[in-house]
């Protein structure tokens, strides 16, 4: 049974936000799941945040889809075709809906077949850390290595330019109207005199 088929390319851009904290594996995996026009991928490692839409894309459960550095490499996009993640169990499952998959299942990308289990752990509500509203009034801190890696993010899925909109007391969203999606990341908060700038977590 095709439990979700994905845009490899949104996989391989979301696989950067994935956490490599071993105390917090519900992070380290990706959330693929379904919506009314498509698909969503989501992907934190508690300061930043990717979300992507695709429109074509088809998820039956909501599930956590591990991967590894085997399936990001063969996710990697380029110019002479598009490729496609399809996730295959043989579980018999019912219509869609918003109840978790756990368990085996199969990854393929293009010829390439990955054998991976999906983890029954509890990823955040992502859309509670959305700000509602958000504004450029005051000067905000950012880590510089984050900014840089949703640019470069934005940059690979066709971005000519990425817009950030912010407040010193929640996440900053960032967009780019050549993005179907957005992304979130977290402002330094500390001392600016002492320069004990720490970087928090939201998730």
């Amino acid at each position: 049974m095709q439990l979700a088929r994905i845009d490899a390319s949104l996989i391989h851009a979301a696989s950067a936000y994935c956490s490599k904290d071993q105390h917090r594996p519900y992070l380290q995996s990706i959330r693929l799941e379904p919506c009314t026009d498509g698909a969503l991928v989501i992907a934190t490692n508690g300061s930043t945040m990717i979300v992507l839409h695709d429109s074509d894309g088809l998820v039956v459960h909501p599930l956590l889809l591990p991967v590894s550095t085997e399936i990001i490499k063969a996710a990697k996009p380029n110019r002479k075709e598009s490729k496609i993640l399809n996730v295959e169990s043989d579980i018999a499952l019912g219509p869609t809906t918003h109840t978790q998959f756990s368990g085996p299942v199969i990854v393929r990308i293009q010829n390439t077949a990955f054998n991976v289990v999906c983890p029954d752990l509890t990823f955040p509500n992502w859309r509670n850390v959305i700000p509602n509203e958000v504004s450029s009034a005051e000067p905000v801190n950012f880590d510089p290595a984050l900014v840089k890696t949703v640019s470069d993010t934005f940059a690979k899925l066709g971005a000519g330019s990425i817009h950030i909109r912010s407040n010193d007391t929640s996440a900053a969203v960032i967009e780019s109207h050549e993005v179907d999606g957005f992304a979130l990341l977290m402002p330094k908060r500390g001392d600016d005199i002492n320069q004990t700038w720490q970087q928090p977590a939201y998730l």
